[in-house]
């Protein structure tokens, strides 16, 4: 799901953020009554391709190029992107939160004052209800899927698999290799997410036939891979990649306010003078009408507006997802990149057994979970990440200018960047392949209309081309880095396969997802890489590493002074890390302490006041008072402490690289624990990623657990009592997942088997103006 729709429902703050709505001003009848408002128009104008990622399938008109199929070359495999269908609304003010406060603002009015809502065309808000549910497919959405399922098995399936006249469907026995040997069933993907899964089902039973209306299951393998925040998925590549992906929606909240003024002071007049219809309203009213066209056939809401007020009304939804996603994002780009080396490493037939990216190399270094040479995959995931994807390719056609699209207008400039060409409900992203007999003479320049039959070119002096299709329409290639020899929008498949290492760096996905940069755009980076690890002021992250391995649920941590031992209490028994050491960092804060020497897990374990001490027989009087001395000291310093950092080391030599790549804290948790630090006025500036440079003792073997900034004159008795609620909040509300630390050459997983790493590796930019970087382009740290 889009990240932006997982806003709490916050009128305050959503109005805080776009500067301050006031009441609608009052308008005469005469003013206003001939708007021409309806559901449809005398133009032509077709109100649904103004729905946005909201409105219903249709083919897409074209991307710059011809549409067709090339002479004599055949049709070698297709993958599918699909989004699902019409679905509820989910949480958000700028979706279902939205109606949702409209519609009780209608109903607390009329119960307080005791009298009618509305009059003239906002007549039937009297007797209007909020039918919608919330955050599921819809049952038009489940006809969207099967229709496309079946259409796509119309039109790539009967060719792939080879069906003969009168093979109207899909039959098992065509699922056989060129020698007539069996296939072992063709296997998809999809999300856990509900709405999704169930949107796969859908589009396989179209796909397969569902003889007989019987189940297809049979048929096909369906891999599940979880969805949600901290896990790697590249197909809700958003919950992995927790970089900035506001930049959309700032720029909707900005656009709402001007667009809809005319509706604005137009609508007030059939309203009550106090009822103080807000652009917020308008926009809720105008989610409405695609909603309830979707679950209930029509809405009344529809026939409110005018032609213009739905094409800005479409363009304050392209501004959400091209500043969220698209290049107009931050993160655009690294969100979509995941998919793409997905695709190129099925292309190559090669599976994955590393990432640092949204990758989940614990599916994708499985055959049985990511086959490779199957004619037909299908994937079902989300719009933004079908965004992405075209963000992550470069694609010249999507793009708007260095700057993105502007949200200072007035109304909707013309732009090529329209979601509901780009992800319709059901939107679908395939990627064809063709094998041409002779590469000197292929030529692309006419196109046949239909492929009746698939030719055998045979792998002997064949040539591989790729292209894309975005809903019926194929794509132009100009843009995308390896294709500038694309032509009619086809590109040779090894020249595709030659410039994805430089898609991937362009998407710079550790610095766009965890690194410092200033929020903008994703043509205004700097791409100068450094050494392994990544400078952010946003997330607080704790890591865990050992040579040993044990199911860990934290419920509680302490840190001795005595042995440096560090112990997890568990739900299901309680291990300690019998040769973890915690290195004396004290040096770190000789700047603030005055060069008075202290021992940093003293000051750590004093701080947090652990909510479950270490045991008498771990940590004598003496070492208490020590710890209790350092702390009392530095209270009384005129400086307090800026830095409180700690470092888990082991004594063993060498390391397994597969154990650094573990588990973060959810990308919600740590905007909990920020929340908590920010009540006492602490702020988080850098975390310190060591590196072999950084001369801190055993950094071949350490991960940085936690770095965190005091600001300025606060009392070490305000930061202590931070420290201690945030950290009373991981482990009693928050908590972590069940991680098995892997030994050497094994994968990390949770109790479920899921992949619960995410990657780590990263970098500081050096740019000036950063954080952690001076004015003249020197480090501060």
């Amino acid at each position: 799901m889009p990240q932006f729709l997982l806003f709490p429902v916050s009128a305050v703050a959503f109005l805080a953020a776009a500067g301050g709505v006031s009441a609608a001003p009052t308008a005469s009848c005469s003013a206003h009554i001939s708007a021409p408002t309806g559901a449809t128009f005398a133009s032509g104008f077709d109100i649904t391709t103004s729905w946005g990622n909201l409105s219903p399938y249709k083919d897409a008109p074209g991307f710059n190029v011809s549409n067709g199929v090339p002479r004599g070359c055949e049709l070698s495999q297709v993958h599918v992107l699909h989004r699902h269908a019409q679905r509820y609304p989910v949480s958000s003010l700028l979706d279902g939160g939205g109606m949702e406060a409209f519609a009780q603002k209608v109903k607390n009015y009329s119960r307080l004052h005791g009298s009618k809502v509305g009059k003239g065309p906002l007549a039937f808000l009297n007797e209007w209800e909020y039918m919608l549910a919330e955050d599921t497919l819809q049952v038009t959405g489940a006809a969207t899927e099967a229709t496309s399922g079946a259409s796509i098995w119309s039109k790539y399936g009967r060719l792939l698999y080879r069906a003969g006249p009168g093979v109207a469907a899909w039959d098992s026995s065509l699922n056989v290799y060129p020698d007539g040997s069996a296939r072992p069933k063709p296997i998809f993907r999809t999300t856990s997410q509900a709405r999704i899964l169930e949107s796969a089902r859908w589009w396989l039973s179209g796909f397969f036939g569902n003889t007989g209306a019987n189940s297809s299951y049979a048929e096909y393998d369906l891999v599940i891979i979880p969805e949600g925040d901290g896990l790697n998925n590249t197909l809700a590549s958003d919950h992995s990649c927790p970089g900035d992906k506001s930049e959309g929606t700032h720029s909707a909240t900005k656009f709402i306010p001007r667009f809809t003024k005319p509706a604005l002071s137009r609508l007030a007049h059939f309203l009550p003078k106090d009822f103080n219809l807000t652009p917020f309203d308008i926009t809720s009213m105008m989610n409405l009408c695609p909603y309830e066209t979707a679950a209930l056939g029509s809405s009344a809401f529809c026939s409110l507006f005018t032609e213009q007020e739905w094409h800005d009304y479409a363009y304050s939804l392209d501004l959400q997802f091209y500043g969220n996603y698209g290049l107009g994002a931050p993160s655009g780009r690294a969100q979509g990149i995941g998919y793409v080396l997905e695709l190129a490493s099925r292309l190559a037939g090669r599976l994955i057994q590393s990432s640092d990216t949204s990758i989940n190399s614990t599916y994708d270094d499985n055959a049985a979970q990511f086959p490779l040479h199957q004619p037909l995959y299908m994937d079902m995931s989300h719009d933004d990440v079908i965004v992405a994807v075209l963000a992550a390719l470069g694609l010249d056609y999507f793009k708007y200018g260095e700057q993105g699209l502007p949200d200072t207008l007035e109304h909707a400039p013309k732009r090529a960047f329209r979601l509901n060409e780009i992800v319709p409900f059901g939107a679908r992203f395939v990627s064809e392949v063709w094998t041409c007999p002779d590469e000197s003479k292929a030529s692309f320049k006419e196109l046949d209309a239909t492929l009746y039959r698939n030719p055998v070119v045979g792998s002997s002096g064949g040539t591989d081309y790729i292209r894309f299709v975005l809903n019926g329409a194929p794509v132009s290639m100009q843009g995308l880095v390896g294709c500038e020899r694309a032509e009619n929008g086809f590109c040779a498949l090894r020249d595709f396969l030659g410039g994805v290492a430089k898609l991937k760096e362009e998407a710079m996905y550790q610095v766009a997802c965890f690194g410092n940069y200033t929020s903008g755009h994703q043509n205004s980076y700097v791409k100068d890489f450094c050494p392994p690890f990544p400078s952010t002021p946003y997330y607080l992250s704790y890591y865990f590493y050992t040579q040993a391995h044990y199911y860990i649920n934290t419920q509680s941590l302490s840190v001795t002074r005595s042995t440096y031992e560090m112990e997890f209490q568990s739900r299901i028994a309680q291990y300690s890390f019998d040769k973890m050491m915690i290195d004396d960092a004290s040096a770190s804060l000789d700047s603030c302490m005055g060069k008075h020497p202290c021992d940093l897990s003293a000051t750590f374990n004093e701080a947090l006041d652990s909510p479950s001490p270490p045991s008498t027989e771990e940590i004598s009087d003496t070492e208490t008072e020590a710890a209790t001395e350092i702390v009392e000291e530095t209270e009384g310093k005129t400086a307090p402490p800026s830095r409180l950092e700690v470092t888990f080391t082991t004594p063993l030599d060498g390391f397994d690289p597969m154990q650094r790549r573990l588990s973060r804290l959810t990308h919600r948790l740590r905007h909990s624990v920020l929340y908590f630090l920010s009540l006492y006025g602490i702020s988080i500036q850098y975390a310190l990623y060591p590196i072999e440079e950084s001369g801190i003792q055993g950094v071949h073997d350490a991960l940085p657990v936690v770095l965190l900034v005091a600001t300025e004159h606060v009392p070490v008795s305000m930061w202590r009592k931070g420290v201690k609620r945030a950290y009373e909040h991981l482990v009693d509300v928050g908590g972590f997942p069940a991680i098995e630390i892997p030994m050497s050459g094994r994968e990390a997983r949770s109790e479920d088997g899921v992949d619960m790493r995410m990657s780590r590796h990263g970098c500081i930019v050096e740019k000036k103006g950063l954080a952690g970087i001076d004015g003249k382009g020197n480090r501060l740290f």
